[in-house]
């Protein structure tokens, strides 16, 4: 099984709308529905909205809408970061980037998809994974960000981390982006 690499251009627009609907959609939706009780509240509270390291790295995991929504929810949750922190608030605010982890989350993402990718299946069986993260590790890295009032939760394999270093360091260079080699 591989995930499919459609060109950015090639992906029907209803699915650039089912994914946004989701993946940057929802994250609006939530911060605009809860954040604002949370301030009333006048309690101490944190936000935490996922993104993946898709949302760090050049490109995405092989799907385009995908790679777009993630890194737009990290631009989100950074402008939400710094609007709670500018503003004094008692709440504060993370974003999650995960790497590979058990979640199920490859098995169902097509489930309801108008034009399926055919990747569905568990993400252990896609080529080229490696050690997979069990969720209850990644909710501990969420617990301990928390506490230590850390923004940026990474909670990947080292392969990401290095691809996500690459990327920073080309833009900081003014360096294009690097692109993999074609496969024979």
């Amino acid at each position: 099984m591989a995930i499919q690499q459609l060109p950015v251009w090639d992906h029907p627009l209803e699915n650039w709308q089912w994914i946004m609907g989701i993946n940057l959609w929802g994250v609006i939706h939530g911060i605009r529905s809860f954040v604002p009780r949370m301030l009333a509240s006048g309690a101490e509270g944190h936000v935490v909205n996922t993104a993946s390291m898709a949302g760090l790295i050049t490109g995405s995991m092989g799907d385009s809408p995908y790679g777009v929504t993630k890194h737009a929810v990290v631009a989100l949750s950074e402008s939400l970061y710094r609007d709670l922190k500018t503003s004094g608030a008692a709440v504060g605010a993370s974003v999650l980037c995960p790497g590979w982890t058990g979640t199920g989350i490859i098995a169902n993402s097509d489930r309801d998809a108008p034009h399926p990718s055919g990747t569905a299946g568990p993400m252990a069986d896609l080529p080229g994974v490696p050690d997979v993260y069990a969720p209850s590790y990644v909710a501990g890295q969420v617990f301990d960000a928390i506490r230590d009032d850390r923004f940026y939760i990474l909670a990947t394999q080292d392969d990401f981390l290095g691809w996500m270093k690459m990327r920073h360091d080309r833009i900081e260079d003014g360096r294009n982006p690097a692109v993999p080699r074609r496969r024979p």
